[in-house]
Parts: structure tokens; sequence; C-alpha cells
């Protein structure tokens, strides 16, 4: 996982081991194994006190032996930004993972929320879509 927080990172920005879950189970409709789902957070962009939270998607692969190497056992399907300070946060252990779909509660940001509490209690459900990790919108009512 360091890797892919070292993509995201702008250089000073920074994800502590405490920032970070990993939940397995089923996602990924081909997969015969548990999936790998890794939430993780990144702070400090740009010398700041923003924060940002990330969701990960691996899918589980049967290791094989090709060319003298072990492949991976998992590979990686898609990660998005879920989550920021002023925006909305995560309890990353709410987590229940089905067939396609992850479903995370947390807070959102009211109009009148201090930057350090969030208040809206909420519930987001997201797909993973021809290998894109997608959040699940309910349609517009009208």
């Amino acid at each position: 996982m360091s890797a892919l927080i070292a993509q995201f990172s702008d250089g000073p920005a920074i994800s502590y081991a405490k920032f970070r879950y990993i939940v397995l189970g089923h996602v990924i409709d081909d997969s015969k194994s548990d999936d790998a789902i890794a939430f993780f957070s990144i702070e400090g962009f740009h010398g700041g006190n923003y924060n940002a939270e990330y969701m990960a998607v691996f899918a589980a692969v049967e290791p094989d032996f090709f060319y003298g190497k072990v492949t991976h056992s998992f590979r990686l399907v898609s990660v998005i930004q879920i989550g920021g300070r002023g925006w909305r946060t995560f309890d990353w252990k709410t987590a229940v993972l089905r067939p396609n779909r992850i479903t995370v509660s947390g807070w959102a940001w009211g109009d009148r929320d201090p930057m350090c509490c969030a208040s809206k209690p909420i519930t987001v459900t997201f797909r993973v879509v021809n290998d894109n990790l997608v959040e699940n919108r309910a349609p517009a009512i009208k």
C-alpha cells in the first residue's frame, strides 16, 4: 500500500499506519477468493492540515509461477478519493462488503460544522463498474 500512497502524495503529505485499514471479502464478481479493500488517509498536502481519505479495491487472483517468480495474490482494480476534511469522513470499520458493492458509514460536514467535527450521519455505497469504483447515487426526486 505504501507505493499507492506515494502516488497520491504531493511529497510533503504523509500517511500514518494507524490511519490505514484493510478488510477482506468477496466484491469482484469473477474472483474466487476474498478481495481486499484498503482504506487510507493522507494528510499535510502543501504543508497544510488538509487530509483526504481514499478507498482502493484489490481483486484476488490465483498466484502463478512466471519466469521464475511467483505472481502477486492481488491486483489493483480501482482507487478513488471518498472523503476529506470539510467534505465527509468515514468509519472504515463499518464497511460491509457484498458482491460488487461496498457500503461504509461516516459523517458529512454541515454548513455550520467546525472543521474539527462533522455532524451529519451518512451511509454511502460504492460499486465496481467496468473496473472503476463509482459512488452509487440515488436518483434525483422530481
